[in-house]
């Protein structure tokens, strides 16, 4: 039962950042962050720091939430990731993800790097 109610807690919390986040970044897209991505001025700091915030928490709901057979919390997650990812690796898995689908740049950013995280690191 202690296992239920933390893993919706989990669930709860990352369903409410992705929302909060939503709002306070209105009009930030994948194209845009596939840009910061690639800046060489203040802008990659963004870039870093949105890609790893985001991983950090598919990596905790891996480790909180594996268990469950939800397919909605396995695809906010990562699995069989070897450590922590260095921010230049995280960048270059997104801007090959974003690259090869410039169809979905008007999408929210938070979509793109969790649908390119989960390809990279899925949990079955």
């Amino acid at each position: 039962m202690a296992h239920k109610i933390g893993s919706l807690v989990s669930f709860s919390i990352l369903f409410c950042a992705f929302v909060f986040s939503s709002n306070a970044n209105a009009g930030f897209d994948i194209g845009k962050l596939a840009s910061d991505c690639e800046s060489q001025s203040f802008e990659q700091f963004y870039c870093f720091g949105r890609l790893s915030g985001i991983f950090d928490m598919m990596d905790l709901n891996a480790k909180k939430l594996i268990s469950t057979s939800d397919r909605r919390t396995k695809i906010l997650s990562v699995c069989n990731v070897n450590g922590g990812q260095s921010n230049a690796a995280l960048r270059q898995i997104f801007l090959n993800w974003a690259k090869a689908h410039p169809e979905r740049w008007s999408e929210p950013d938070q979509v793109g790097v969790v649908t390119a995280l989960s390809e990279t690191w899925p949990c079955r």
